[in-house]
């Protein structure tokens, strides 16, 4: 049975972010190209597994640089944990 895909709203700066990501995967960095609408109001049309595997990916990054010294989100934190909810459906 095929995973089901869901489209998933990004601003253009979250759109971008995720474009230029250069820590993805070269298959990852390649799902992103693939899955982007520009024409449905810059979303993202992924499938459920598409979605988890970027999310692993995301909260990757988030542990490496989502928080400064003092354990607060960083920007880029903020940006990375609302990209991984998104992606997860919430």
């Amino acid at each position: 049975m095929p995973a089901s895909s869901r489209s998933v709203r990004l601003t253009p700066g979250q759109l971008g972010y995720l474009m230029s990501a250069p820590y993805l995967d070269p298959a990852l960095r390649s799902l992103v190209d693939e899955s982007v609408s520009t024409q449905l109001h810059n979303s993202l049309s992924i499938g459920s597994d598409a979605a988890e595997d970027l999310r692993s990916a995301l909260t990757l990054r988030l542990a490496a640089v989502g928080f400064d010294s003092s354990y607060a989100l960083t920007a880029e934190g903020r940006l990375v944990e609302y990209l991984i909810d998104a992606l997860a459906g919430s």
